[in-house]
């Protein structure tokens, strides 16, 4: 079930956090479900709580948490199949340097998608 319109995957890194917070300003003017997406369920939240507070947006309790990891390929399969599109933070091959993870992601991603 495509349940977001855009997961941000890799949320609670140095540049996810700035994407959660664009999202978190952008969803004060717009309609749009989405979700963040990390390793760990408590950081994701934490994140979350955090950049809500700094931006002054008092409802995220509709914002979505998915535990993703690059190294288990199921959890992003399960990640991709529940949204229309993904922000995939640091999944490119200079990051992980591993071209086989990549192939998979993607295939994963454009099954889901179709």
């Amino acid at each position: 079930m495509k349940q977001f319109d855009i997961v941000v995957f890799g949320g609670t890194g140095y540049t996810g956090e700035h994407v959660v917070r664009e999202m978190l300003l952008t969803s004060k003017e717009e309609t749009v479900t989405w979700a963040v997406a990390g390793r760990s369920l408590d950081k994701v939240k934490h994140v979350i709580r955090k950049l809500a507070d700094e931006v002054g947006v008092d409802k995220y309790s509709d914002i979505g948490t998915i535990v993703a990891d690059v190294n288990d390929m199921h959890s992003i399969e399960q990640m991709c199949s529940q949204t229309k599109t993904s922000d995939q933070l640091r999944w490119t091959v200079l990051s992980f340097g591993d071209a086989k993870w990549l192939r998979g992601a993607l295939q994963a991603m454009l099954t889901t998608l179709t």
